[in-house]
């Protein structure tokens, strides 16, 4: 922020570090602002409370919804289509605050990853620091295999799945062990990152994953997006 960089950059950090620290500490998080809407001009607040409203950013013990809405109806006026992705970002918003138990769950930060030119897990996408979380699911169903029609309580992947944002819709049919075609729908979009990593497990397991999504988004898309509207 204060070399000025593309406001993407300094946006993108700023919610990663909220993510993974399940929200940022009030001092902090009132720091950041002013320094970011010093840095790029109040006009950016709405910006700014959009990605409070989708999640994405948020403070330890929360923001007061009363104060998030007034602050957006006053600056920000009304979001037209966004009114809808906002929505169901609450649902997001309300369940955050779970990344590090799930990431200790399910293992999505692995061991040191010696050679990333013959990796031994997905995270190698991030260069072995992170196991992308929908590799992940998808790596604990294949381990399950038709134990999985009960996802049984107290199994890692069943109470992982209690942490995430959202409802778990859980249909299972007695699969085709002759299949090893698998669709993988994403809903909202899914990165290059998340591609690979699927690759990688295709490799290893046999599989064939097909991989359909909403959109092909990334960090300065999303944040892009939120920006203009």
């Amino acid at each position: 922020m204060a070399q000025l960089r593309p406001l993407t950059i300094p946006l993108r950090l700023i919610c990663l570090l909220s993510f993974c620290g399940d929200g940022l500490s009030q001092p902090d998080y009132q720091r950041l602002k002013t320094q970011f809407l010093q840095a790029y001009g109040f006009p950016h607040l709405v910006t700014w409370n959009n990605l409070v409203k989708l999640g994405l950013l948020r403070m330890k013990g929360g923001l007061s919804q009363s104060t998030s809405s007034s602050n957006l109806s006053q600056e920000g006026g009304k979001l037209g289509l966004m009114g809808q992705t906002v929505a169901m970002g609450l649902g997001l918003a309300k369940s955050a605050g779970n990344f590090q138990q799930v990431v200790k769950k399910l293992g999505l930060v692995p061991p040191e990853l010696r050679n990333l030119a013959e990796p031994t897990n997905p995270g190698y996408v991030f260069n072995g620091a992170y196991i992308p979380l929908c590799c992940r699911l998808v790596e604990e169903i294949f381990k399950l295999g038709p134990r999985s029609a009960s996802l049984s309580p107290g199994t890692p992947l069943a109470e992982a799945v209690k942490l995430l944002p959202g409802d778990t819709v859980h249909n299972y049919t007695q699969a085709d062990t002759t299949n090893k075609t698998t669709l993988i729908l994403f809903l909202g979009g899914y990165t290059l990152a998340e591609v690979a990593a699927f690759r990688w497990l295709q490799t290893v397991t046999g599989h064939q994953f097909i991989l359909a999504g909403t959109n092909n988004i990334n960090g300065n898309t999303l944040v892009a997006d939120v920006e203009r509207l």
